[in-house]
């Protein structure tokens, strides 16, 4: 670590992503916004259950976040993925 001060917590968060602090190479994190339809009949709702749960009884958001992991996880240099969710929305018309 670099044993630096910092003059508040967003300087020291700025620091963090732009050296790696400690003289590592920053990390690369890529965000996407992935507007999606589909049509519900093999799934069990469309947010995400838990872990254990997610073979069984599978989501759409559970399915749609294993894909772009794997997806991310096949590229070259890539050693690390995690897909988040930070907001939904539905709609269902009938």
């Amino acid at each position: 670590t670099c044993h630096e001060a910092f003059p508040s917590r967003n300087a020291l968060f700025r620091h963090f992503r732009e050296t790696g602090c400690g003289g590592e190479a920053p990390r690369r994190v890529d965000r996407f916004v992935v507007l999606y339809g589909y049509l519900g009949t093999p799934f069990h709702g469309s947010q995400r259950n838990a872990a254990e749960d997610e073979a069984t009884c599978p989501t759409v958001e559970g399915q749609l976040l294993a894909a772009i992991e794997a997806t991310a996880l096949s590229q070259p240099n890539v050693v690390a993925a995690c897909a988040e969710v930070h907001s939904r929305t539905s709609r269902t018309d009938r």
